[in-house]
């Protein structure tokens, strides 16, 4: 079974592939979306890690909002209204009506900030090997 960060650099290239499909396409809207739910559960688990390795283990076992709220104390990279913002969209995913627009943001707006966590994660892999 893959471990979270194998998840996720899997999951952050499917999303950035699909960039190179129809988007205007319904479908393809709502998988992009849905790849995007997933991505975003992943990125929290990974920063829920760090924030239990770095000993703060009672924030850790909070919800996604109090994880999010951590992270930005503790890491310089977190845009807490960017992460706030994905926190809404993941809430609000299966009844948005507007996908068309909640794509548009995945692409521009969220998947450099999943870059961004692919690269804090690997950073510290490094750090600890």
């Amino acid at each position: 079974m893959m471990d979270i960060r194998e998840q996720y650099a899997r999951q952050l290239h499917l999303l950035m592939r699909a960039q190179e499909e129809n988007l205007f396409h319904p479908l393809i809207q709502r998988g992009v979306i849905y790849v995007f739910l997933e991505q975003f559960d992943l990125a929290v688990q990974i920063l829920r890690q760090a924030l239990r390795q770095d000993g703060q283990g009672m924030v850790a076992m909070g919800s996604s909002k109090e994880v999010i709220m951590a992270a930005y104390e503790e890491y310089l990279f977190i845009d807490e209204s960017l992460w706030l913002a994905m926190l809404r969209d993941r809430q609000n995913a299966v009844v948005c009506t507007d996908k068309a627009s909640m794509v548009r943001r995945i692409f521009r707006d969220y998947i450099p900030v999943f870059v961004q966590v692919q690269v804090f994660a690997d950073e510290r892999d490094g750090q600890e090997k």
